[in-house]
């Protein structure tokens, strides 16, 4: 069985309405076809792993490039990266902060989009917002809770483009 992808079925439905002069060929369906990426489970994991990695590090740094690249700006988790900058401005930092996720399940996987739902339990230490001097400015207490996060994968890149705090 033979599975067009979205740009496939339209230029199908462009041609036999007319919109074309001639039927495209074989080549041209299969190239169609090819040009979109498909995503596994496995893929999404990775992603998911990448996320947390580049958290870390701005956490561990002050140095957000790694998490701007993987969180899109319309993100709510891209609130983060405001925060890690103004708590590293002047030489701040987050003493103790850790970013930990558990029980990755791969929800729901959209191929035709490149997307991915993942569901894990999120789990942030104890730390300590510190300024330059080593002055604690406030101390936060460990969370944990349950979150899905939405993956979209483009040319090669993923991003967390949402995520949504479940309900208890």
């Amino acid at each position: 069985m033979v599975r067009l992808s979205g740009f496939a079925v339209a230029l199908l439905l462009t041609v036999s309405v007319g919109g074309c002069a001639a039927m495209p060929s074989a080549v041209d369906l299969v190239e169609a076809n090819a040009q979109q990426s498909v995503v596994t489970a496995a893929d999404a994991r990775r992603a998911m792993a990448q996320y947390v990695q580049a958290v870390n590090r701005a956490l561990r740094r002050g140095n957000v490039d790694d998490l701007l690249e993987v969180t899109a700006a319309r993100c709510p988790c891209a609130q983060l990266v405001g925060f890690v900058r103004n708590s590293f401005d002047e030489g701040g930092e987050l003493a103790g902060a850790r970013f930990r996720v558990r029980d990755v399940t791969v929800l729901d996987v959209r191929e035709g989009r490149s997307e991915a739902d993942v569901r894990a339990v999120v789990s942030i230490s104890q730390y300590d917002v510190r300024t330059s001097d080593g002055i604690v400015v406030s101390t936060e207490p460990a969370t944990r809770y349950t979150a899905t996060y939405t993956l979209r994968e483009a040319g090669g890149q993923w991003q967390a483009i949402d995520v949504r705090q479940n309900q208890k």
